[in-house]
């Protein structure tokens, strides 16, 4: 038997979809964000953001890297 009530587990479940749909940045985000009373929820969102942030920032690296090579082209030309 279980000991997490019937309702926890659906709000879980609720939760887990809401996040999996959630886009970082979005009024749909800050308004989730502002309804969570789970301190486990929020930091696991907080981690998920962390995380997010992170391929944000290797994807913008990887971008800045093409800029010296596209300016020497661009100089070419």
């Amino acid at each position: 038997m279980s000991s997490t009530p019937i309702g926890s587990m659906e709000e879980e479940e609720g939760e887990e979809e809401t996040r999996n749909a959630l886009k970082f940045g979005s009024p749909d985000a800050l308004e989730y964000v502002r309804k969570l009373t789970d301190v486990g929820a929020m930091t696991r969102l907080l981690h998920e953001c962390i995380a997010y942030q992170r391929a944000l920032d290797v994807d913008l690296e990887n971008i800045l890297s093409h800029r010296s090579d596209l300016d020497k082209q661009l100089s070419n030309l």
